[in-house]
């Protein structure tokens, strides 16, 4: 997710930043373009502004075994577990955490950024009254062995959270003293983390992928599997104003009805014993809150060449910024008696005015999928699990569950079955509007070329894979500092790309998922890639991409809010967010994708990558993604390998380094 390394200048990358003419100009200086550049230039030929550009989207759709295997259903509920809690002082401007008993107790002090620990005097307490100040550097603690081997950690957090500076110190105590430990301080801005592996598991799951205004939003609640007692749970949501929404918490569920649309933040917190401040655990979690919209019908269009059909779906909404959406659903058929699935079918279509003032989304249909399924013409169709994705968020607005299509028309007898025509649609698909405030500048890779385009993640400062670790033409994708959604990263992807006739791609951390969300969604240079300088042809290539999103989302905004820190929360890198996205991936898409996870080196005491990060992530991890959320079902995993971390200052070298991994990557891609 968050990248930190040297400066953009670091490796000699010369930095350009034309407009979007002068990348007209330049493609146009391109001798060899087929018809497919034409294609590629139309993102750029719309207008002579970034806030005008128009994009060429796919009509997609898949096989009936993706929606048999589950690959393109509606998102499940992801249940969000914690063994860990984020406390804050209270009037005493102390922090108490009573353990009955624990083979590892760990806890974190956090002052706000640019301020040490030892500035604020932050020291541990045991429950017997010893005290441990915070002093000199990490390594054993002389400490009374009846308070348990005492080891410190510290170290500066900050490039994991976007900052320069954020100094952090961490107390690791194997089999600890039983009883209350204290923290206290002398101001009352600082925080700890705290887990033990003896006390309760927190389990939170929504009920809904759908979130909008005025519409109940739910979580299911449970402590070690079991539902907690009225009064055991805390549930505190703010929106995007800071404002609070009403919450109640009745039978292990908490129900809350939205007033505003955008990010909001939920906070779970739960207490081992009523009233009582032993072994707490917390929970963070990010949800999008969009504007009503409503799926009302689906009407069926004539063929204009016998093969393709038009379905508009009218969709009412009063949301004036809903400007396109992402539209999707399964094809089923009646066949003697038997329901059968046909295809999946998806479009990122703009929203537009149909028949009386009605505003539709179009999806395309091939007929040819009722031949490949063995559908006899006049068979009656119906569309199920029809869904509306917000282009941004990749929220789900609206669910219907079927809707009938009528009679099936069969293409002309004859006609060729082209199952990649039929995945991706026809080439140069259909146009919607992107949003782009600007273009990422150029570098040293020529205008025109076949290239490798190395991407980085969420939040990057900087260059991560090391260019000159890479042959042929490179390009350099940097676009700094930015929090972006999948979609809003793969149309800035788009809009760099645009000077290439074709790309393969080497991408870190988010910047795989947005590799992936471009080529499933949009026509780009990806689609024209062909073998590259080892004659390979891997079209995307990613290491540390958190394909199932990661609980540090959440988790971390809740420290945003406390200190205000990061780039800010994308909910397409939740676990909530991140099945969304992929349950809207097709197989064929995925299959182009080879992918690496990475974890620190384990030794005999507690290791891992990032002294903060470690609280909520599940091990084996990065100190960012975990293994287990890193995996790609589909695609090709090309294995998990130690000793290597996610970014700058960590334990362990940043994992975009490894020179024997971009040497393979280099190697076998496509360009």
């Amino acid at each position: 997710m968050r990248t930190r390394d040297a400066s953009a200048h670091s490796h000699g990358i010369s930095r350009w930043n034309p407009g979007p003419s002068t990348y007209l100009r330049a493609m146009r200086r391109t001798t060899a373009w087929s018809w497919v550049g034409t294609i590629v230039a139309s993102v750029l030929a719309t207008a002579a502004n970034a806030g005008d550009l128009a994009a060429r989207a796919r009509d997609l759709a898949a096989p009936a075994s993706d929606i048999t295997s589950g690959v393109v259903a509606p998102p499940a509920p992801t249940t969000h577990r914690s063994r860990a809690a984020i406390l804050e002082p209270g009037a005493e401007r102390v922090v108490r955490y009573a353990i009955d008993e624990a083979r590892e107790l760990s806890l974190a002090l956090l002052a706000p950024p640019g301020t040490s620990p030892r500035d604020l005097g932050l020291r541990l307490i045991a429950p017997d009254g010893t005290e441990l100040r915070v002093a000199g550097a990490g390594g054993e603690v002389a400490a009374p062995s009846r308070l348990g081997r005492v080891r410190l950690a510290d170290g500066n957090i900050g490039p994991t959270f976007g900052l320069d500076a954020w100094d952090a110190v961490r107390f690791d105590i194997e089999r600890p003293m039983p009883g209350t430990w204290t923290v206290r301080g002398d101001g009352d801005q600082w925080a700890v983390l705290a887990t033990d592996d003896r006390g309760p598991e927190l389990l939170a799951r929504w009920t809904t992928p759908v979130h909008v205004v005025g519409k109940e939003s739910a979580i299911v609640l449970a402590i070690d599997g079991a539902a907690p007692a009225d009064g055991r749970v805390r549930v505190d949501v703010r929106g995007p104003t800071g404002a609070p929404c009403a919450v109640a918490v009745r039978d292990a569920v908490a129900r809350f009805a939205p007033t505003e649309t955008g990010r909001h933040l939920v906070r779970v917190e739960v207490v081992g014993a009523p009233n009582a401040d032993r072994a707490p655990r917390t929970l963070g979690l990010v949800i999008d809150v969009g504007a009503p919209a409503r799926i009302a019908s689906v009407r069926r269009e004539a063929s204009t060449d016998g093969v393709r059909e038009a379905w508009p779906v009218r969709i009412d909404t009063n949301d004036v910024s809903f400007e396109s959406v992402f539209v999707a659903g399964e094809v089923w058929a009646t066949v003697n008696a038997a329901t059968i699935p046909v295809a999946w079918v998806g479009s990122l279509a703009p929203l537009v005015d149909g028949p009386n003032a009605a505003r539709e989304a179009t999806l395309t249909f091939d007929r040819r999928w009722l031949v490949v399924a063995g559908v006899p013409e006049g068979a009656p169709l119906e569309l199920r699990n029809l869904r509306i994705h917000d282009r941004d968020a990749w929220l789900v607005r609206d669910l219907v569950s079927s809707l009938p299509l009528g009679p099936a028309a069969l293409p002309p007898a004859g006609t060729p079955i082209d199952l990649d025509e039929m995945r991706l649609g026809r080439a140069g698909g259909h146009p919607v509007p992107i949003s782009l405030a600007s273009l990422p500048g150029s570098d040293d890779a020529a205008v025109g070329s076949h290239a490798l385009v190395l991407v980085h993640g969420y939040c990057s400062s900087g260059v991560t894979f090391p260019p000159a670790q890479f042959s042929g033409q490179v390009g350099v994708f940097f676009d700094p500092n930015q929090a972006k959604s999948n979609d809003a990263f793969a149309q800035t992807l788009l809009g760099y790309t645009s000077q290439f006739k074709s790309f393969g791609v080497a991408a870190h951390s988010q910047g795989g998922l947005a590799s992936l969300h471009l080529y499933t969604f949009y026509w780009s240079g990806l689609d024209w890639a062909g073998p590259g300088i080892g004659g390979n042809t891997r079209l995307i290539q990613s290491v540390a991409s958190p394909y199932q999103g990661t609980p540090l989302a959440g988790n971390l905004a809740i420290l945003g809010q406390i200190f205000g820190t990061g780039c800010g929360a994308i909910t397409d890198l939740t676990p909530d967010g991140a099945v969304a996205w992929l349950s809207t991936i097709p197989t064929w898409a995925r299959q182009r994708v080879h992918y690496w996870t990475t974890s620190f080196e384990d030794g005999p005491f507690l290791d891992y990558c990032n002294l903060v990060t470690d609280f909520f992530l599940t091990d084996p991890d990065d100190g960012v993604i975990e293994k287990i959320r890193g995996q790609l079902p589909g695609a090709n995993n090309m294995g998990h390998v130690e000793g290597w971390c996610h970014t700058t200052g960590m334990a362990d070298p940043p994992n975009y380094t490894d020179a024997v991994r971009n040497a393979q990557i280099n190697t076998q891609a496509a360009r």
